[in-house]
């Protein structure tokens, strides 16, 4: 076997048919270009979505990129396939999920004490015991221990931090090969859901103006539906940044809610199923995801 000095180990992952390549670290690791060839299915390993992570006290930080090396700002089934992940790695039934979501969430190296002050205050509101580490690491801003603790090491080399409060948090509970994620209620307006992604809902009869839509929608993730039986949905997803998919985590969030169904919703992808319930103050998605392999990119 031969050993790269720039190897990066991956996992591949897949929930009804949707895959992902799950790196551990920040997606500072890579260039866009670098993204675009890991998802590509022919030159590299390929995927929809390339999903970045790090994990520290029960909490998980998320960044999503499309097969075409744009950023998404959800990505329910990607959330749950590193939930089932961690569960694998660390044994923990229950994790909280951050979705960082751009420029927004980072800082300049060269203002390391905004970083600090603005790092600590996040997580005191989170109700972290937090403080007095943090203090520490005001007096001692590129600290090697905070560094390797919170798994900011390629970050520092890139001149960027993942500091800000995240737009979407949300909690999963596993439970063997079952994985419930619990998703802020969405926005809506019309037909257009928003649960981080944007979700363009529109009946089965539309699926011949698929391309056209997604034209005109250029934004969104363009669910095509049907029912097929009392609570049981039929979708077709033409995803932003990617194309056809086999199933959509968020876009299934999406259709569940716009639906207005009462109890659980079974959603029926082309790749398999997955339910959905809204509640009062959150839309449950509960799926499968499988760990299909892990390996090395040498590239």
């Amino acid at each position: 076997m031969y050993l790269y000095v720039n190897d990066m180990k991956f996992y591949k992952a897949q929930t009804n048919g949707n895959d992902f390549v799950i790196i551990e670290g920040t997606s500072s690791k890579l260039t866009d270009e670098q993204k675009r060839l890991i998802a590509d299915r022919k030159y590299g390993i390929g995927c929809d979505q390339i999903v970045f992570f790090t994990f520290h006290d029960r909490q998980c930080f998320l960044e999503f990129f499309n097969q075409d090396g744009s950023r998404a700002s959800m990505c329910g089934n990607g959330s749950c396939a590193v939930a089932l992940l961690i569960n694998r790695k660390y044994g923990i039934g229950e994790i909280e999920l951050n979705v960082l979501d751009g420029d927004e969430n980072c800082v300049s190296k060269s203002s390391s004490s905004t970083f600090f002050r603005r790092f600590a205050k996040y997580f005191s509101c989170q109700g972290l015991r937090f403080l007095s580490f943090a203090r520490k690491t005001l007096e001692r801003a590129e600290s090697e221990a905070y560094l390797d603790r919170f798994g900011g090491r390629d970050v520092v080399k890139s001149r960027e931090y993942h500091i800000a409060p995240p737009k979407n948090i949300y909690k999963a509970r596993i439970a063997g090969n079952e994985v419930t994620a619990a998703f802020p209620l969405p926005e809506q307006c019309g037909n257009i859901i928003i649960t981080g992604n944007k979700h363009l809902i529109l009946d089965m009869s539309e699926i011949n103006n698929a391309t056209t839509l997604a034209k005109t929608n250029p934004d969104c993730n363009i669910h095509f539906v049907e029912t097929v039986a009392q609570n049981i949905l039929k979708i077709k997803t033409f995803e932003r940044g990617v194309g056809w998919t086999l199933a959509c985590g968020s876009g299934a969030v999406a259709v569940g809610y716009h639906s207005k169904i009462q109890g659980k919703i079974g959603i029926l992808h082309d790749g398999g199923k997955s339910i959905v319930e809204v509640k009062r103050t959150s839309v449950e998605l509960t799926t499968q995801p499988k760990i299909v392999y892990e390996g090395l990119w040498i590239e």
